[in-house]
């Protein structure tokens, strides 16, 4: 009787405990494989990989105006298509300029961060901002359509396929290549899986870049409000990776946001979309 008492009786509590679930299997997966990652990379290499998920960060806030925030709202998926159809555009573009930008400036934007073993992985910047970016507005798809166990276990094959393949190429000794392929490749299969979702094809099919103009305007609130907080919370965040890198070396960067990932892993039980 006391067990049964301790399982939720709405459908808003349970789909709250499904969702937190799913989270904690995430970060255990994460946390688990944590002392064999560290036995196969140096904190040089975290240090790279801490530095390049920086950028990509700070710069996706950017990349969607949290245009897909506002998914949430309409009453007709007709506008749902034309929001995504925004986010596509705008990740589409920023994703561009960031390309020329790190072609242009490639060398000087290394040495800025105080790691010239970085500069290769620049030009990968653009791509991880844009299936990055695509993935979080389809888990917002999910979440409009209530879809909350596709949604815990998306985390859930998510972490895995990170964490395994981190594995695989730490021993094959590709050391900070590794980690970022890793990253980069996970959230390709991740988004591979998710695209398989009945709801999310259909919204997609509704994508019109047509008309998308009212709508621009009509959540105008999200890139005038919310982009701007959202990066004083997430630059302020992120500054000591930066700092240290510049002031010190990547590999004090390395032993930072390792300890930093662990340390604040349990803060992430909270179900969290906007990174």
């Amino acid at each position: 009787m006391k067990i049964k008492s301790l399982i939720p009786k709405s459908q808003f509590a349970k789909n709250v405990v499904l969702l937190m679930t799913g989270t904690g299997l995430a970060q255990a997966i994460s946390i688990g494989v944590s002392p064999i990652l560290t036995r196969l990379f140096s904190p040089a290499d975290f240090g790279i990989i801490a530095l390049y998920l920086t950028i990509v960060s700070i710069l996706g806030v950017l990349a969607t105006g949290r245009y897909e925030m506002a998914i949430m709202f309409p009453k007709e998926d007709k506008e749902v298509g034309e929001i995504l159809g925004i986010v596509l555009l705008l990740t589409v573009t920023v994703s561009l300029i960031v390309l020329i930008v790190v072609w242009g400036f490639n060398a000087k934007i290394a040495a800025y961060l105080g790691n010239p073993d970085i500069a290769l992985w620049l030009y990968f910047v653009p791509l991880s901002l844009l299936v990055n970016s695509v993935y979080q507005s389809f888990n917002y798809l999910l979440i409009r359509n209530k879809s909350y166990k596709r949604l815990a276990g998306n985390k859930v094959i998510h972490s895995t396929a990170t964490s395994s393949t981190q594995v695989v190429f730490g021993a094959l000794k590709m050391g900070s290549k590794g980690l970022l392929l890793s990253n980069i490749l996970s959230f390709i299969f991740s988004l591979s899986l998710i695209t398989r979702e009945k709801y999310i094809r259909e919204v997609i099919s509704k994508i019109s870049f047509s008309k998308l103009k009212p709508t621009l305007v009509k959540y105008k609130q999200f890139p005038l409000y919310d982009v701007p907080a959202l990066m004083i919370n997430l630059t302020s965040s992120q500054l000591p990776i930066i700092a240290l890198g510049r002031l010190f070396n990547v590999t004090i960067v390395g032993l930072y946001s390792f300890t930093f990932k662990i340390l604040t892993a349990p803060l992430n039980l909270p179900v969290s979309y906007t990174h």
